[in-house]
């Protein structure tokens, strides 16, 4: 008599991989995307300006749209993907990597300049850098005698 033992590895990694995207999600704060991916974003202050890092790798930069309205920042764009029947019937043996529409949205202080945000994307890193505006940011007064 033949036993056939369901491959317990796969079970394990398939509740893995659930159990670790609910935990990323939960971990930053987010309910249920608006894709099927999110970027991940470093955000990083310093005394003159804001800056904002996101890796969009597989995003063209012309596919990324980045806007500021009514103290919102909004950073969305589409990483394409590989059609799923195409690549089952090119026998994948497994498929992770996440694509689809993103979308990230961010309130920003009265202290940023809007008209001065710039935002380039290389090797899949996007970088927005968010000016604060100068009448707010420290100045040294010289003392005179």
């Amino acid at each position: 008599m033949t036993c056939i033992m369901p491959n317990h590895w796969d079970l394990l990694d398939n509740c893995d991989s659930h159990f670790t995207a609910t935990a990323r999600r939960v971990g930053r704060g987010e309910g249920a995307g608006t894709g099927e991916w999110t970027p991940a974003i470093d955000i990083f202050e310093s005394s003159d300006e804001v800056v904002i890092i996101a890796d969009v790798a597989g995003v063209a930069p012309d596919k990324i749209a980045v806007s500021a309205e009514k103290g919102v920042l909004t950073i969305g764009g589409e990483r394409p993907g590989n059609d799923r029947e195409e690549m089952a019937a090119a026998n994948a043996i497994r498929i992770e990597r996440k694509t689809g529409a993103f979308k990230r949205a961010f309130r920003l202080s009265d202290a940023l300049d809007l008209d001065g945000i710039s935002a380039r994307c290389e090797h899949g890193v996007l970088e927005i850098r968010l000016p604060k505006r100068a009448e707010l940011q420290p100045r040294s007064i010289p003392v005179t005698h």
